[in-house]
């Protein structure tokens, strides 16, 4: 199944495109310049044996640490920081943090009904 382009979004100042990937477990975020958007925020969620439930929950950790390195909240893996090397450390003050939620979570507000929707027509396209 192709995936499924859910809508375009305000974050953190900037533009948040959101899909819904049927053919993957995980999701990922990026910035990159977009030839027609510009500089962008763009989300994946994977949906691949997903409950409805996991695929909020999955958006909101994509909408959350896209918010947190965007926010400059976060260090990539070194030695010095004994974390995975597939993850951030992530240290951010108080006011930090309410941005960071408060940009995810008004992003989150206006994207869910928009991904009910494409998540409820791409079960039904799956049948």
């Amino acid at each position: 199944m192709k995936k499924v382009f859910v809508g375009r979004y305000m974050m953190n100042n900037g533009l948040a495109l959101l899909w819904l990937d049927p053919n993957e477990v995980s999701s990922q975020f990026w910035h990159c310049n977009d030839p027609k958007e510009g500089p962008v925020l763009k989300i994946e969620v994977g949906t691949c044996g997903k409950s409805w439930a996991q695929v909020v929950m999955a958006m909101l950790h994509e909408f959350v640490e896209a918010s947190a390195v965007r926010e400059r909240c976060h260090f990539n893996p070194s030695r010095q920081y004994m974390c995975p090397t597939d993850s951030y450390l992530m240290v951010m003050t108080h006011p930090q943090f309410t941005q960071v939620i408060n940009e995810a979570g008004d992003a989150l507000a206006f994207a869910l009904p928009d991904m009910e929707k494409a998540w409820k027509k791409m079960k039904r396209k799956r049948k």
